[in-house]
């Protein structure tokens, strides 16, 4: 657009340069139209003149003819007249023909002056024409410039905002998803944190029951094992000691076994450790 533009302005210019061309040729023509015309009609003023002037002595030279009859003194008078009239007539002339060259060079010279003072003017205007054009050719650009500049920071603005609004998008996007994501990890955890605690007081329970069922029994063996026990008579000696001694040890390895295997054995022995 620019482009085409630039080349319309241009197109422009040039075709007023050949109009002016053009109007000042014309001008030029019709002024030695006028110069020759005016010579033409000055060339016949003369020429009509130098005729009268011929006229004139042909009507003297016919009168001295006329008068030849007369005194000798009355024509050399005449001749003397006649010269002196002559000389004047010449005078004149030369005057008038100084006068009027006087006049065409004046003309001439105004003519010219106008002419230059025309061409100055005219050079003048263009120039300032050429200047006013240049400036606003420069102002149109410059306000061109402008609005394109505008237009392209509203563009990038408007990208800015749009591609922040979708990053803020994503993001919330992501951050709803991430929360989500959380939330289902932390209620799987909660649950299968619920199932082992579960499972674990099963177990517990279990053991317990088994523990208790055992005591039980152990208690019920033994009130068997008691009614059926007699009494027997206490024997003195380093045998009875070493029987007591190992029992004693049976015992405790039986206990540090059952607490190993996480069966919690009472007495002693348990409080201690």
């Amino acid at each position: 657009e620019q482009e085409a533009e630039v080349r319309g302005t241009r197109d422009r210019g040039r075709r007023e340069k050949q109009r002016e061309e053009r109007k000042r040729q014309r001008e030029e023509e019709e002024e030695e139209e006028e110069e020759e015309e005016e010579e033409e009609e000055e060339e016949e003023e003369d020429e009509e003149e130098e005729e009268d002037e011929e006229e004139e002595e042909d009507e003297e030279e016919e009168e001295d003819e006329e008068e030849v009859g007369l005194g000798e003194k009355r024509r050399r008078k005449k001749r003397r007249r006649k010269r002196r009239r002559k000389k004047m007539r010449k005078k004149k002339r030369r005057r008038k023909m100084r006068r009027r060259k006087m006049r065409r060079r004046k003309k001439r010279r105004e003519k010219r002056r106008k002419k230059k003072r025309r061409e100055k003017r005219r050079k003048k205007k263009k120039r300032r024409e050429k200047k006013r054009r240049r400036k606003r050719r420069k102002m149109r650009r410059k306000k061109k410039k402008r609005r394109e500049k505008k237009r392209r920071r509203k563009r990038r603005k408007m990208r800015r905002k749009k591609r922040r609004k979708k990053r803020r998008e994503k993001r919330r996007k992501m951050r709803r998803k991430m929360r989500r994501k959380k939330r289902r990890e932390k209620r799987r955890k909660m649950r299968r944190k619920k199932r082992r605690k579960k499972r674990r007081e099963k177990r517990r329970e279990k053991r317990r029951e088994k523990r208790r069922k055992k005591r039980r029994e152990k208690k019920r063996k033994k009130k068997r094992k008691k009614k059926k026990r007699k009494k027997k008579k206490r024997k003195k000696g380093k045998k009875r000691k070493k029987k007591r001694k190992k029992r004693k040890k049976r015992k405790k390895r039986k206990k540090r076994r059952s607490r190993s295997r996480g069966r919690g054995g009472g007495g002693e022995l348990n409080r201690r450790h």
